[in-house]
């Protein structure tokens, strides 16, 4: 991978990450019409994805340290609540995880079909939200 195809992958990353769609999909697609190979772009992605967990760590840093304070209370109050539901949003990732591993890795092994079928899903997902 060259710089160019480095800094467009992580201008997709950037720009994609905190919008309803999937930044993960786009850097397939990106991908592909690069003809990086998996292996290639693995460990880039997945720079490109800690660096998105550092920058909201960063942005978000005073609301988490007060449900990280909140939570250390040992009480039932609104930050304990809050940590509650994230841990209970995670468990369909956790099951995911666990038993659906091999399917979930032939996702990001450059199949383009795969992928848009997941961003026709997506949008009609989002359709029906609205």
């Amino acid at each position: 991978m060259n710089w160019f195809e480095a800094l467009v992958l992580g201008l997709i990353q950037g720009l994609t990450e905190f919008l309803p769609i999937s930044s993960s999909g786009h850097l397939e697609i990106a991908n592909a019409i690069f003809s990086l190979k998996p292996a290639e772009s693995f460990y880039f992605t997945i720079v490109v994805h800690g660096a998105t967990v550092l920058s909201t760590l960063f942005v978000f840093w005073q609301e988490i340290k007060k449900l990280i304070k909140g939570a250390f209370q040992f009480k039932m109050n609104e930050e304990m609540n809050y940590v509650g539901k994230i841990a209970v949003s995670m468990i369909p990732v956790v099951v995911v995880g666990l038993f659906f591993k091999d399917i979930v890795e032939g996702m990001f092994q450059g199949n383009l079909v795969a992928t848009g079928i997941e961003f026709l899903i997506t949008a009609l997902l989002l359709a029906l939200a609205h």
